[in-house]
């Protein structure tokens, strides 16, 4: 990926880039792999503003 655009995508879910290892970007959702301050893997899913069935 981009590292502009992997940047970006972290800065606007509110991750630091340097703690992400996976972005998947879903149309409902964007679940994000990062690890926590001990360097455990962790996982968020983030739910779409969109709905479903509108386009971008």
């Amino acid at each position: 990926m981009d590292t502009d655009l992997f940047a970006l995508l972290c800065d606007a879910l509110g991750y630091d880039p340097a703690t992400v290892l996976v972005i998947r970007v879903r149309r409902e959702q964007v679940s994000v792999t990062y690890t926590d301050p001990s360097g455990m893997p962790c996982g968020r899913v983030h739910q779409s503003d969109r709905p479903a069935g509108e386009a971008a």
